[in-house]
């Protein structure tokens, strides 16, 4: 079978007559529309996945098609009638996998490969389960013989997946409180402002600062926060499916937040945030706006949302973020600052504080809802910095009690 192949099926989302977005794979060459990829698309799409993860979805299998295609199996067929891979095919398509080179010549990463490979893995559960013939007689057997093929199908898929590659327990995400400290002087608005930054910059960096380290929230969270999304005592974050208001300005680079939607009272854990809120809204959510003779303070900048690019009115981007994010780095020296660690070191802080209280269970429930995540072991990719703290502990004390 082949050993390398090139990407012939392309991800496209359409405009459908009812004004909903479709997801559909189209060969590149033939402009054939793929039916297993667009229907399994259309399965996320009743799910509400965000539109990135279906594009994601499609691509992942954009890769199966092409290589399928190069080594002359009609996988299309193979989906649609339930039947799936055989072993030997999904060995080489997952060795052809390792080898591609993308345009830039790079190979994929290996946890590239693994979530490819997942996704693989899913659809073909998806399909045997739908597409497999029913027989006329014996149901019951034929439930138990679709059961035994999609865990022998399930098994035959992870034996071929690559183990991730993920970071050490003792090298996990995190901001120490030094770090923080560092950060919380250097985002200061009264020390930005006297080191000549335009005031109402440093109030939206130090606002977006306080909604990640104080609330916990992921930065496209933040970015995608609205006025009426935000009062005195909570935050709602809204997932991109339930809005149903007009397109984002900033199109394809729109924050699309993949998080449960959910209310936060941010009270008692950041009271200095509606403050800044209002703060920031009443005296510096404008724009420099410049004409060939004047330059003037915009207040009507077209949108709701919380966070201006305040040299064009328009919602903060991605890109600005990431600016801020540098110069942070620059400024404090610590290097690997990103916007998702403030969220990592939130979690780490709040299983601090309830590790050891009698109802740990329960909040521990309350941390799911609050990160906003479907899958309780989520959390524990967010607090793996005090996990390992507190076993490290706990087994120092017991050496100590053995030496004594």
């Amino acid at each position: 079978m082949s050993e390398s192949y090139t990407l012939t099926v392309k991800p496209y989302a359409v405009l459908a007559p009812n004004g909903d977005v479709r997801h559909l794979a189209v060969h590149a060459v033939t402009h054939q529309v793929l039916h297993a990829p667009s229907l399994y698309a259309a399965h996320l799409q009743v799910g509400n996945s965000s539109p990135n993860s279906i594009r994601n979805a499609t691509l992942g299998l954009a890769h199966l098609y092409s290589w399928a295609e190069t080594a002359g199996i009609d996988v299309e067929a193979r989906l649609l009638r339930g039947q799936g891979l055989l072993p030997h095919e999904v060995n080489a398509f997952t060795y052809a996998l390792m080898r591609y080179r993308g345009r830039a010549g790079k190979r994929l990463h290996s946890n590239t490969v693994a979530s490819i490979l997942l996704l693989c893995r899913q659809v073909s559960r998806h399909c045997i389960s739908l597409y497999r013939p029913v027989p006329a007689l014996n149901l019951n057997n034929h439930k138990v013989s679709l059961a035994a093929l999609l865990q022998a199908d399930e098994q035959m898929w992870r034996g071929f997946t690559p183990r991730r590659v993920g970071q050490a327990v003792n090298d996990v995400s995190d901001l120490t409180d030094k770090e923080i400290a560092a950060i919380e002087g250097y985002l200061n608005p009264e020390v930005r402002i006297t080191a000549g930054e335009r005031p109402e910059v440093a109030f939206r960096n130090y606002l977006l600062w306080r909604l990640c380290i104080g609330l916990g929230l992921r930065l496209g969270e933040s970015l995608a926060l609205r006025l009426q999304d935000c009062d005195h005592e909570t935050i709602r974050i809204v997932r991109i499916e339930d809005r149903k208001d007009p397109p984002d300005p900033r199109g394809k680079r729109a924050p699309r937040p993949k998080t449960l939607g959910r209310e936060l009272g941010v009270l008692g854990m950041e009271p200095v945030l509606p403050q800044l809120i209002s703060a920031y809204e009443a005296m510096h959510r404008f724009y420099r706006r410049r004409t060939s003779t004047e330059s003037f303070y915009d207040w009507d900048v077209g949108h709701d949302y919380l966070l201006l690019e305040h040299t064009s009115g328009g919602p903060f981007t991605y890109d600005g973020a990431s600016y801020v994010a540098r110069k942070i780095r620059e400024a404090t020296g610590i290097t690997n600052f990103h916007w998702h660690l403030p969220r990592h070191s939130f979690f780490n802080r709040m299983y601090d504080d309830i590790a050891d209280a009698d109802n740990h269970d329960a909040l521990l429930t309350d941390m799911q809802y609050w990160g906003g995540w479907s899958n309780p072991r989520s959390l524990y990719i967010y607090t793996k910095r005090s996990i390992a703290e507190r076993a490290r502990r706990r087994n120092k004390i017991r050496q100590d009690e053995l030496r004594s």
